[in-house]
Parts: structure tokens; sequence; C-alpha cells
């Protein structure tokens, strides 16, 4: 008879937290720790609060004064979650165009979230590529934190694909390739995202893929494993329900479960009880429509195979096998990619969006758009608090890349 996983057997008492840097999700992601050596289900609150001394002390300092709210002009909600909202905002000293992610401390300490806004911030301050988010400000007021990004008009995948229901494959090969790029720059800095899906993709007005909210990233060395089950339900490999210790594979069976979202319309596996949904993720045959080329059918196979060790952008290459991203890179369903033109953006994107300027909003939501953009005050936690210490920045500051150059 089939045992129970830890994860399975947890349903009834995790705790769901929405993690989604624009927009409201139909898909709520999960983040709460379990200990691999007792093999039980750790107290999440316990878990978080226990990082809270090294996640809080920032690893990259500012130089320059910290903002304010009053540096920018409110222009337009575009996003909105239990955090608080994301609004279009342009910031008054230059007249630029950014995104500011505004998050109520009240909630942050009441959902135990501290660390996860924190390791947000961390890993935004770091990274450098085209196809991620990238951080402009971050600062903090008595009540509330603030990341200050890029502004994406596009909007997200995720609307795209509502409205269109799902994308040709060559629309699918090209953000899946554009979101390889992505994970091959943040598995090579020693990041695992971890929370892959449409709603934390965005395009930008050319539509390239955006790659945003690191809220459930984790920084890990080369030879480690996490343990942490988070993520969105239809979006977590096997290996992380099952409560084992998992690295960076995780991130590729999740591009899977995309490419399939995208040529298809809906996630490989569907239940809308959780626990039968992670069940069929663990046991149910993968079913792929026949429609579908036989290229796309194979990577598909390769990417959502349950056995970590044979899927695809596992491992390592060696001087007798490709493996790893290059096993990806080199796999047929990507054979029409020049990679190195592709990073450096000079690929023609299959879709462009309908943006007229800088200020455009069009590709958001009605529901988000036509909200008041004001900024909430609430529950008060102190700047200086060991909570929220050293979290401004401001991407003066941030040392430049080889992504900084458009070789």
């Amino acid at each position: 008879m089939a045992t129970t996983t830890p994860v399975l057997a947890a349903h009834a008492t995790e705790e769901t937290l929405s993690r989604h840097a624009l927009g409201v999700s139909r898909r709520e992601s999960v983040d709460f720790a379990r200990s691999i050596e007792t093999n039980l289900i750790s107290d999440p609150v316990t878990r978080r609060l226990s990082k809270l001394s090294v996640s809080t002390d920032a690893t990259t300092t500012t130089t320059a004064p910290a903002h304010s709210p009053s540096d920018f002009e409110l222009l337009c909600v575009i996003g909105q979650g239990a955090f608080g909202k994301v609004i279009q905002v342009r910031y008054t000293p230059t007249g630029e165009i950014y995104a500011m992610k505004i998050v109520s401390k009240e909630y942050l300490v009441k959902k135990n979230s501290i660390a996860n806004m924190q390791t947000e911030r961390d890993i935004m301050t770091k990274v450098s590529h085209p196809f991620l988010i990238s951080l402009q400000f971050a600062f903090q007021t008595t009540d509330n934190v603030f990341l200050v990004m890029q502004y994406v008009p596009g909007g997200e995948l995720f609307h795209t694909l509502s409205k269109q229901g799902l994308l040709l494959e060559r629309t699918a090969c090209f953000y899946a390739a554009e979101m390889v790029l992505a994970l091959e720059y943040l598995h090579g800095m020693g990041i695992i995202h971890r929370d892959l899906k449409p709603e934390n993709i965005l395009l930008d007005a050319d539509g390239h893929v955006c790659l945003t909210d690191f809220g459930l990233s984790k920084e890990l060395p080369e030879a480690n494993e996490a343990n942490t089950v988070c993520g969105t339900n239809e979006y977590m490999a096997p290996e992380m329900i099952r409560g084992n210790a998992y690295n960076h594979a995780v991130d590729w069976w999740a591009l899977g479960a995309l490419i399939y979202e995208m040529v298809t319309g809906y996630p490989p596996f569907r239940h809308n009880n959780r626990k039968k949904l992670l069940e069929k993720i663990l046991q149910e045959k993968l079913k792929l429509p026949k429609w579908l080329s036989p290229d796309t059918h194979s990577i598909l196979k390769q990417l959502l195979e349950r056995n970590v060790e044979k899927r695809l952008g596992s491992g390592k290459s060696t001087m007798f096998q490709v493996r790893g991203v290059a096993a990806i890179k080199k796999h047929p369903f990507f054979k029409d990619i020049d990679w190195g033109l592709l990073e450096r953006k000079r690929m023609t994107p299959p879709v462009v969006p309908s943006v007229t300027n800088s200020l455009d909003t069009s590709c958001f939501a009605d529901s988000f758009t036509k909200m008041k953009a004001t900024i909430e005050s609430g529950g008060a936690v102190a700047p200086e608090s060991p909570l929220f210490r050293r979290f401004s920045f401001t991407a003066a500051d941030r040392l430049p890349t080889t992504n900084d150059v458009d070789a």
C-alpha cells in the first residue's frame, strides 16, 4: 500500500502565502519548512524566526541617502495581493517610470515572512541579467518596505495565456529559451528560483521575458541541497513534495510545467484538491496531446522526469556526456535558437505587446488599474528594528557585471 508523504500529511496544517510580485494569481505559492533529520514538518514560525539574525543582515549596503515615498509620484495600480500593492510610479528627480512594490511590515510580521522579504531584496541587489527584473531602489518607512523595480509594461505571461488560451510552439519555445538563460544565470550565482510560473514572468515592451519575484528563492552553494517545501502546487517537483533534499533541478521541472502550460493552456497535472494534485504529480502518467510536435513531446518528457538523476538539466557535463543546462540548449526543441543572439536580445520576439508609451498600463488587468493609487498605513514597526535593518539600496551601488555590457 502506498504511504503518504510528509508533505501530504501536513496538508491540513500548512501555511499558504501569496508571493506574487505583480497581480493576483489563481495559484498561491507555499512556503513551509521541513526537517529532513527528524522527517517531521517543523513549525514554520520557529523555523523562519530562527533565520532572521542571518537574513536581515543584508550583504549589500548603500552609500547614498535612503529614499522615501515623497521621491515618487504615484500613477497607477498594476498589481495587488495580500502583501499590499504594486504601483506604477514616476521618480520625480529624473522622471523615470518604475514599478513600486509596497509591502506592509505588519503583514510581514503576522505572516512570519521577514526572511522571505529580506531574501527577495538581497538577491535583487546582486543579480543583473537581461531576463531578470532589476531593482533600482529599496527603502522603508515605519509602516512599509518598498522595492522600486524597472517597469515592465507588457504585463504577465499569465495574462497573455488567459487571453489566448495557449501559445504556438515557436512562441513557447522563444519564451522558454529566455527562461533557460535566466535560470542558467541564477544557478551560476548559486540561486534556485523555486517559483517559476506564468504569473512570475513579465513581458517587456519589445516582447522579451522578465522573470520576477524572488521571495521564495534560495541562495545555495553548489555542493549543498535545500529541504524547504515551497513554490506553487502545480509547479512543485516530485522530490520537493516527497520532502527529499533537492537542488536546482526543481527549476528545470518547473520549466517543463511552464512549457506544457504554454502549449496546451493548462498545467501537466491538475486537480482542485491540493492533496490529490500533489499525488498526481508523484504518480500520474504524463499525458501529452497528439497535436504537439515530437520535439515538444521529447523535451516535456525529459524535463518532467520524476527521477532527478535522469531529468534534463540535472547533473554536470563530462568528457563523455553532455548534461546540465548544456543538454537543454542542445535539445532539438531549441534548434532554431541562437543562444548568443538571444542573450543579447538580438532575436526578434514572436509577439510584441501593444504598448504605446512608457506610461501605458493597458496590458494590466482593469481590476488593478481602476484602483486608487495610495500608500496604506498600518501597524508601525520602527525602521531601526533589527527585523528590517540595512534594507535601503540604490542601483548605483551594484557592481557592474558582464551581463551589463551589450556585447
